[in-house]
């Protein structure tokens, strides 16, 4: 059985074309975990758990129930962190709008072997894709 893919991101019409393009890769719909709030992301993998081969997280991810109670405007760092220590056996790719030297993305993603991919790079799609398809099996 192939393990599933999470993908966290508040902003699905940037992502809903990246899903279309992992279904011709023929990864199964039924194999893709979109969460548009990091709470979906923490119950998701609650329920999952193993299931999950990698996931993608935004770095401007709504959090409204507060659960990355103090992380200020970039949830994400915190929830990189959060996810790092629970599921460290997952890969991250940390999928944003953001430069990774704003904010101390870069500390974070290094500390926590993070990918760091910028949805401005023009080749960001391909990246993520490739990512993606590198821990579906």
């Amino acid at each position: 059985m192939a393990k599933k893919i999470l993908i966290v991101d508040d902003e699905p019409d940037f992502i809903t074309p990246i899903i279309g393009i992992l279904e011709i890769f023929e990864i199964n719909r039924n194999d893709i975990i979109y969460c548009a709030q990091i709470d979906e992301a923490f119950r998701a993998l609650e329920k999952e758990d193993k299931n999950i081969g990698c996931m993608s997280l935004d770095m401007l991810i709504a959090d409204p129930l507060g659960i990355l109670k103090g992380a200020g405007e970039i949830n994400g760092l915190k929830a990189l962190k959060q996810l790092s220590h629970l599921y460290p056996w997952l890969p991250i790719a940390c999928f944003t709008i953001l430069r990774e030297q704003e904010g101390g993305i870069r500390e974070a993603v290094e500390e926590n072997k993070a990918t760091f991919i910028s949805k401005t790079d023009s080749d960001s799609v391909e990246r993520l894709i490739e990512f993606f398809k590198k821990y579906y099996v």
